[in-house]
């Protein structure tokens, strides 16, 4: 005001009567002191405590007094917006659906976007987004990439294009709210929301550590491993320890009662980011951040068995066992076989044990069973084998090594016998010989039925002797009793003179003795070589004498052998009958010359003549009555008789003519 005058404030507002629709006006009071008094004051701070406020709108006027004039200000019009608080709101994707709206604080994305709104919906509102790497330095979000600068729209979608690089363990957004004047859009209220932390799913894998050299990988989800063996599956590692560490959870797959796949835990240690694996199956691990929960995709496990399996022998058919199936004689062989033979994916491979050397390989022996026999070990009495077994898994992959016991095969020596005097024995006809076994076996028995070590044979032939020694092994060893063949030979049929000499010489031995059937002249009886005679008296005709002669071997075997001796009188001439109408050899070969014995000249001579012919040895081989003086040459029974030279008795008037010998020749 001028100078020398002063102005007195008093502040006013109305309402509206209720009856009468006109403003009814009054002060207003503030609070000094704590006491109520007029507000007289130049300025006015006025919030709802003071006027009232409808609908969001008052009135105001201000009233000044300088002692002289009194005026009233025009009305001043107050509007009062809310604060606009609101809460971020999100809908949350899942394997491609929309999930419900959610209001949280701490929000897992799994998927490529998320949608964030605003609770808080009014006109004249502007909205702005906001991020932060780290929860305290804020960044709007630009326009170009935040639709609701426009003030209409209060909607957020986070994707891939708001995914920092490197992803960050969380990010944090919230939503600036403010009211605007409706003609100048001049912020008026704001309100700042809770921030939302967002926690990207991380890029994660579960995998088998490395350096584990037991361990084969087939694919990079799928490892493989013997039974003796494990491995450690590693699950991923917390991107931010101190903040956000992981708690592990791990699974595997099992069948319940119902026969459904369920997952179970892994048992001890299974919320560990490593845990053990023993056993094939499907492995799972859930991790928990404190906002994203999931879980891993599977590591498949195959776990390959042992090939473990027992060594046995495998008796032969007909064969008895013994009581150690792998004590052996030097002839045998054993084999040795595995328990499991039809085991898929097993790959044998037979072992000797070297002295020198160790477990050396036998060459092309692969098969489940072997025979061993001392080809193997020529100069061994005891050997040890066993199989080394590898698993061929379904993946064609060869691992799983079993090593057997190993079985010791031993060897004993067959027994060593000889025979006194030899095994191979002499025997003379119609003796017997005796052999005897000397050695180191314990029992003897012979093939054809005898036992013992001592035998007396009386036939040739190879005869078997079994020798049984140590370990039941036997031995076969033959003995061959042969025939000592001694052919005497007393020569041919002589005819001679009475008062003659004949010469006889033997063959076919090395001693001989001779002897007569009847009394005969001997020069010798014990040489080779004798002359023999004899004087028949004048009233005899004629004589046959059988001289024998027994050949002895070197051996000491015999044999003996005779021949005729015809003695003609020459001076009984009446009786002196002609020789010269006797032939002695004739060919009965049909072939049409000399094919039958004829004396019919001699048998004419006479009515009623019988023939008797017979062998060296005295056999009667034909016999005629009623001689015709022809012969064939066959026996009594028509079959042709062998070459050789046969004796004959021509009876006439029944009485001895001739005695003399023919000669069979039929060149067959």
């Amino acid at each position: 005001p001028p100078a020398g005058v002063t102005f007195e404030y008093q502040w006013i507002t109305d309402t509206i009567d209720p009856n009468s629709g006109q403003p009814i006006y009054f002060p207003i009071d503030t609070v000094s002191a704590g006491k109520p008094r007029m507000d007289t004051s130049q300025s006015l701070t006025i919030d709802s405590s003071l006027i009232s406020f409808v609908n969001g709108e008052a009135r105001v006027y201000l009233t000044i007094y300088d002692g002289f004039c009194n005026d009233t200000s025009r009305t001043i019009f107050l509007f009062m917006d809310s604060i606009p608080a609101t809460v971020v709101r999100n809908r949350t994707w899942d394997k491609g659906v929309l999930l419900p709206i959610n209001v949280n604080s701490d929000i897992c994305m799994k998927d490529d976007s998320l949608i964030l709104s605003s609770s808080y919906t009014a006109s004249n509102i502007k909205y702005q987004w906001q991020r932060s790497l780290n929860g305290s330095s804020w960044a709007n979000l630009p326009s170009a990439n935040n639709p609701t600068v426009n003030g209409t729209m209060r909607t957020l979608n986070v994707d891939t294009s708001y995914k920092p690089k490197p992803t960050p363990t969380i990010t944090y957004y919230r939503l600036v709210t403010s009211t605007v004047t409706p003609f100048t859009n001049d912020v008026v209220c704001s309100f700042t929301s809770d921030s939302v932390r967002i926690r990207w799913l991380p890029d994660y894998r579960v995998e088998v550590a490395p350096g584990q050299p037991q361990v084969t990988f087939i694919a990079p989800d799928t490892v493989n491993f013997c039974e003796t063996d494990s491995a450690i599956v590693r699950g991923p590692a917390s991107p931010d320890p101190f903040v956000l560490p992981y708690k592990y959870g791990w699974l595997k797959d099992t069948v319940n009662a119902l026969n459904q796949t369920v997952q179970i835990p892994t048992g001890p240690n299974d919320t560990l980011r490593n845990v053990t694996v023993r056993k094939s199956g499907k492995y799972y691990v859930t991790f928990d951040d404190g906002i994203c929960i999931d879980t891993s995709r599977a590591v498949y496990v195959y776990v390959d068995t042992i090939p473990q399996t027992n060594l046995v022998s495998v008796p032969f058919a007909g064969i008895p066992p013994k009581v150690d199936p792998f004590d052996r004689c030097l002839y045998d062989s054993v084999q040795i076989s595995v328990t499991d033979t039809v085991r898929p994916g097993w790959d044998y491979q037979w072992q000797r044990f070297v002295e020198t050397v160790g477990w050396i390989d036998l060459v092309n022996d692969t098969n489940p069973a072997i025979v061993v026999d001392t080809s193997y070990t020529p100069l061994e009495d005891t050997t040890l084998y066993r199989v080394v077994i590898n698993y061929t898994n379904r993946f064609g992959i060869p691992g799983c090594e079993y090593i057997s016991d190993a079985v010791e095969v031993r060897w004993y020596d067959l027994p060593q016998i000889t025979f006194f005097p030899s095994d191979s024995v002499g025997l003379c006809f119609g003796e017997t010989v005796r052999v005897v076994a000397e050695g180191n076996a314990l029992s003897y028995r012979w093939a054809d039925g005898p036992l013992g070590a001592s035998r007396v044979f009386d036939n040739v032939g190879t005869y078997t002797l079994i020798a049984k020694g140590v370990n039941d092994c036997e031995k076969e060893y033959e003995v061959d009793i042969y025939d000592i063949t001694i052919n005497a030979n007393a020569g041919p049929d002589q005819t001679i003179n009475s008062n003659q000499s004949a010469t006889l010489t033997a063959s076919g031995g090395v001693t001989y003795r001779w002897y007569a059937s009847e009394p005969l002249d001997f020069n010798d009886f014990l040489s080779q070589s004798i002359q023999v005679s004899k004087i028949l008296p004048d009233s005899v005709a004629s004589d046959t004498i059988t001289i024998y002669v027994e050949a002895t071997g070197a051996d000491g075997c015999q044999d003996t052998d005779s021949l005729l001796l015809i003695i003609l009188n020459p001076r009984n001439k009446d009786n002196l009958l002609n020789l010269e109408n006797a032939y002695n050899l004739f060919t009965p070969n049909a072939d049409g010359v000399n094919d039958r014995w004829d004396i019919r000249r001699i048998v004419d001579d006479y009515g009623g003549c019988d023939i008797m012919v017979l062998n060296r040895w005295g056999s009667v081989r034909y016999e005629e009555e009623n001689f015709s003086g022809l012969w064939d040459g066959n026996d009594q029974g028509g079959n042709p008789l062998p070459d050789g030279t046969y004796y004959y008795i021509l009876s006439c008037d029944d009485q001895v003519i001739l005695k003399s010998a023919v000669t069979i020749i039929r060149n067959e």
